[in-house]
């Protein structure tokens, strides 16, 4: 952001550097051709003074290097005033002048043996005028300009980019410490809790056995487990963002998403809920499998519990268009699923007020851990919600033990 920033500058002020430079070299250039038209192809020191303003000094009129032509009322010419350029042979300004007279235009620009030069043709009482300027030297100084804006540009960025790769470790530092000390936290946290938990829960289940079973002790087990969940995956995924012991290797994705959708079709058929299911055999990726079939799991999971009542949830791998990936698409019908901002599930602890009310259980990291997963093993994950369906798109590139 801040080379973009530095980038705009830089192009702001070199462009209007160069900008304000061509245009009053432009200015000059059309002022100079004024007085040459206007005093029969003289420059005159007064008239000069007065045009030109702060540029003019007695010694500058004499680096213009013009030439005037004197037409009769037939455009046939009468006189050529060559005096002030040695370049050009009279046969030469004859031609130049014909390509002119033919082009039919009053002022302009013409290049000849490659020199530009600034034309201006005007009506006289005994004919025409023609004058032309050679304007390389005046444009040279534009040019001069925009090069050095250039190099100052280029220098500039450089510089900067050597600045920045020289402190921006040190720079982040401290948010890499802060971000490191938080994943130990959540991890050692995660380790202490797992005690407590388990005394209270053989507490209340000796409570149980003890002929005190209560609706609050069912309460209390079902929360250890909630919290148990909870922790178990915090750790994992912390333990996945540190792209650590995860090893991947060809794995059938085809027969992870099949093994996932039948633990979650009984779940769905007794809750009144089409399951639609449609899996292209043998497809395989480069994964992990048992941190592939969690991120499975979680999707379909999601789209069970978030599903409408007696509506339908869709579950499909198929080979992209190209046949090159596997798309996986876990869809959920869901009345309500245009005010869902589904771009915000994978933020962790997201949970939507709507879809994600406090009916149902969960903490809102399990779409977090799935992302997590997807950019491990290096494919895409999206979310979209149209047409009264909130659907998840998966995407990862087949290895070879795939049939193309």
């Amino acid at each position: 952001m801040a080379a973009f920033s530095l980038l705009l500058v830089l192009i702001t002020v070199i462009g209007g550097m160069v900008s304000v430079t061509y245009i009053n070299a432009r200015n000059e250039i059309s002022n100079v051709l004024d007085i040459l038209t206007e005093n029969r192809g003289m420059l005159p020191g007064k008239e000069a003074k007065k045009r030109l303003g702060p540029k003019y000094t007695p010694e500058s009129i004499y680096q213009y290097r013009y030439f005037s032509v004197f037409l009769d009322k037939n455009s046939e010419i009468i006189a050529v005033d060559k005096r002030h350029i040695n370049t050009l042979s009279q046969d030469e300004i004859k031609k130049i002048t014909k390509k002119i007279i033919v082009d039919k235009e009053v002022t302009g620009d013409i290049i000849y043996n490659r020199t530009g030069f600034a034309y201006r043709l005007k009506d006289t009482p005994e004919g025409k005028i023609l004058v032309l300027l050679d304007e390389s030297n005046i444009l040279e100084n534009a040019r001069a300009v925009t090069r050095l804006g250039l190099y100052l540009g280029i220098i500039s960025m450089i510089v900067f980019t050597l600045i920045i790769s020289a402190f921006s470790k040190q720079a982040i530092k401290p948010t890499i410490r802060a971000y490191q000390k938080q994943k130990e936290f959540i991890t050692n946290a995660s380790h202490e809790l797992k005690t407590p938990l388990a005394v209270i829960s053989a507490n209340t289940e000796m409570q149980e056995l003890m002929g005190d079973e209560s609706e609050w002790t069912k309460s209390n087990k079902e929360q250890i487990v909630r919290l148990n969940n909870l922790i178990s995956r915090l750790v994992t995924l912390a333990r996945f963002e540190e792209n650590k012991s995860i090893e991947m290797h060809p794995i059938d994705y085809s027969k992870i998403v099949l093994e996932a959708a039948k633990n979650f079709q009984t779940i769905a058929q007794v809750e009144n809920k089409t399951f639609e299911l449609n899996v292209t055999p043998n497809l395989f990726i480069q994964a992990e499998a048992n941190t592939l079939q969690e991120m499975v799991n979680i999707l379909i999971d999601n789209a069970v519990k978030y599903c409408d009542d007696n509506g339908k949830i869709t579950v499909s791998l198929l080979k992209g268009k190209l046949g090159q990936n596997a798309i996986l698409k876990v869809a959920n019908t869901h009345k309500n699923s245009e005010k869902i901002n589904v771009s915000r599930f994978f933020e962790r602890f997201y949970r939507d007020d709507q879809s994600h009310s406090v009916e149902k259980s969960g903490y809102g990291i399990g779409l977090s851990m799935a992302n997590e997963v997807v950019r491990i093993f290096q494919g895409k994950i999206s979310g979209n919600n149209t047409n009264e369906q909130i659907e998840f798109v998966v995407s990862f590139k087949l290895t070879k033990n795939s049939p193309q």
